[in-house]
């Protein structure tokens, strides 16, 4: 490791290497200042993180080690907790890189940096522990206070008597205490600790008792204190909720998962209230599950029926006195209550989707998701179903607008869309039932003609609608949350073709690669990596094999998750090509910034280079620039040999367009490339 050693000496940053099974092999002198070391530093990276982090932290390591798979986003800039040498916890931010040594073993280079803005602040928590010492001793309520270090410093006498048989728990840390007393709230509670003291902000969860005790359930609510000063805990007991809710399970109208209403059981609920309050409003309100068929795909049907379940327990602690809740579709929610003013829909509308933000878990995971919540609100209502068909209009509105907000629903606007939602409903069977193709375009040298890549294009024929555009059915699997479904369709089949085409032996393209456009919703998913990962090794393809198409628009957003997948997927192989590159979305810096390996001239740049001397420049100044960074440059739409000719004057290295090629089906493309093959032989 003297290679390693020297070179992060240089590093203004702390930096520790690691091996798989967390032993430190390098430290600089900034990281011993940072962790307070004097002397030879520790043997094992369980001397600078906290205690309750370590079994974790090793399954996971082990995890990217041995496969790759970064299962808990170690590679993402995470905020965590250091441990000093005296045992004291600080805030840091750390970004976690794999690295395979010359020697072939797996490495690990931990940047670490002190996080300021979350600081110790050990006086606060002082003066919040005297204040609050006479309020628990008297409070009925169900109260622990711990501090950052996650210890407890008060408990009130309700809380002793009823999860710790009397005890004083002050000085134990949080998860002793849930281990030694098995009548304490499970292990949600401290994620919501670890996160109220991270994010300096109020978070709620449902958490059970122990086996055998009773099975109670609470909702307890984590609030923190002044910055760096700890967190309160307050619970709150919903025993009774959460066993109506089951008892209620098996009713005709009943949904099975979550026990709240049906689609049927909530439209004879809004049924009977227009029957007898004719004079009273109703506010429906439509609640869809961000990007739920990825967690669905990930997790699993059984784990995802545990976070819908929890989460409808989080939409019942939030609705008002005679309200109704039923779950209408897989991932959506329909919420429906009488109320007296608009503004008061809006309010309550949106307080439900910061319901459904709070933590639920699966698997030992847990996630906090988003919703696209839209809702109709008016006495005018008389028919039940085009109620929730305005909500649901409004909700697609929410989801349309990028997700995670609220939308009321627009009067006359259910008329002018209900060709979108036909549409959305046919293109959900579309990919059920394998009724899309994929065509493929081949992409080429232009130094010798010779294709080497080919971009999948999604084609849709209905047998009502006849042929749909991408640039109209793409949007609506955007708004209808069946973007993620599309691309993993585009997927599996361009890496069948793949296969077979790297196959013919006439078709002389052993290592084609195939291009695969994704929108900037997939990249925004914390999980799209690894399922993109994972369907390549399930078809027995190798990551190198796809390029993957990012729009400038998704690079504009700046969004630190969508870095995380692309760095992600370069480091696994996979080509990053930015399209459309030109049309002003983003700028050359945002190369730098991320692994791209191709970029793709805006087809309306090449189109009118010819003969619009602005576009020229635009297309000559790219060229050249992107040539600087050491990037591939292709260029899109081309159409005719002067462009092409033009092309290559200036120095573009590849292009695809009609003038090579056309897209055409999977049965036709081997054919295309050996034509193409062909033209170009010696």
């Amino acid at each position: 490791m003297e290679t390693a050693t020297s070179i992060i000496q240089n590093f203004n940053d702390a930096v520790v290497v690691s091996d798989e099974a967390s032993r430190i092999l390098a430290i600089n002198p900034q990281a011993q200042r940072l962790f307070g070391i004097v002397g030879a530093p520790p043997e094992h990276l369980d001397a600078l993180v906290p205690s309750n982090l370590d079994v974790e932290h090793h399954r996971h390591v082990a995890t990217f080690a041995a496969t790759g798979r970064d299962t808990l986003d170690l590679s993402a800039t995470r905020d965590l907790f250091g441990r000093r040498a005296d045992g004291t916890l600080f805030p840091v931010v750390v970004n976690i890189s794999r690295w395979e040594a010359p020697d072939g073993s797996v490495q690990f280079v931990s940047v670490v940096r002190e996080d300021a803005r979350r600081r110790l602040d050990a006086a606060s928590m002082e003066w919040t522990r005297l204040l609050l010492t006479g309020l628990l001793a008297t409070s009925s309520t169900e109260i622990l206070v711990v501090d950052e270090r996650l210890a407890v410093v008060a408990a009130g006498d309700s809380f002793r008597r009823r999860f710790l048989n009397g005890d004083d728990p002050t000085g134990m840390r949080l998860p002793e205490l849930m281990a030694q007393y098995p009548a304490a709230p499970n292990f949600d509670v401290l994620f919501a600790a670890v996160q109220a003291v991270a994010g300096n902000t109020e978070v709620r969860v449902t958490a059970g008792t122990g086996w055998g005790l009773g099975d109670r359930w609470f909702e307890v609510v984590a609030s923190p204190l002044r910055p760096g000063s700890g967190v309160l805990l307050e619970a709150t007991d919903v025993t009774e909720l959460v066993l109506a809710a089951r008892a209620n399970a098996d009713r005709p109208g009943r949904d099975s998962a979550t026990s709240l209403l049906s689609r049927t059981g909530i439209i004879d609920w809004i049924e009977c209230e227009l029957a007898e309050r004719s004079q009273r409003q109703l506010c429906i309100t439509m609640l869809q599950i961000d990007q739920f068929d990825v967690i669905d795909e990930t997790l699993g049907p059984r784990a995802a029926d545990e976070l819908l379940a929890q989460i409808a327990v989080h939409l019942k602690l939030q609705i008002p006195a005679y309200a109704a809740a039923a779950r209408t579709d897989r991932s959506t929610f329909c919420i429906a209550f009488p109320c007296g003013t608009s503004e008061e829909a809006d309010e309550r509308s949106s307080g439900l989707r910061d319901a459904v933000r709070q933590p639920v878990s699966a698997n030992g995971r847990t996630l906090r998701l988003t919703a696209s919540v839209g809702a109709t609100f008016g006495s005018e209502h008389r028919d039940a179903s085009r109620s929730l068909r305005e909500a649901e209009e409004a909700m697609l509105e929410a989801h349309r607008r990028g997700g995670n907000r609220y939308a009321p629903f627009i009067p006359d606007a259910l008329d002018a869309s209900d060709g979108v939602l036909r549409k959305w409903n046919a293109l959900t069977e579309a990919l059920q039932f394998r009724q899309m193709e994929v065509w493929f375009q081949p992409i080429v040298r232009l130094s010798n003609g010779r294709p080497f890549a080919a971009e999948a294009l999604s084609r849709w024929h209905h047998p009502q609608f006849g042929e749909i555009s991408p640039v109209e059915f793409i949007p609506i699997a955007e708004w209808g949350a069946e973007i993620s479904r599309l691309g993993a369709f585009v997927q599996d089949r361009a890496a069948e073709v793949a296969m077979a085409v790297r196959g013919d032996r006439g078709a002389r393209v052993s290592d084609l690669q195939m291009s695969i456009n994704v929108s900037r919703h997939e990249l925004a998913v914390p999980s799209f990596a690894t399922g993109f990962l994972s369907r390549a090794s399930g078809n027995s393809v190798h990551p190198d094999w796809f390029a993957l198409e990012v729009g400038e628009d998704a690079l504009a957003d700046d969004d630190p998750t969508t870095v995380s997948n692309l760095q992600r997927l370069a480091a696994a192989g996979v080509c990053i090509t930015v399209s459309d590159f030109g049309s002003g979305a983003s700028s050359v810096e945002r190369l730098l910034e991320i692994p791209v390996t191709r970029v793709k001239i805006a087809r309306r740049l090449v189109a009118s280079m010819l003969s619009d001397p602005q576009s020229a420049r635009v297309v000559a100044t790219a060229i050249a620039m992107v040539h600087e960074l050491g990037i591939d440059v292709v260029a899109e739409g081309v159409e005719t040999a002067d462009q092409a000719n033009e092309l290559i004057r200036l120095g573009c290295h590849s292009a695809q367009g009609y003038y090579f090629a056309p897209a055409v089906p999977a049965t036709e493309l081997a054919d295309v490339l050996r034509d193409l093959g062909s033209l170009t032989s010696p």
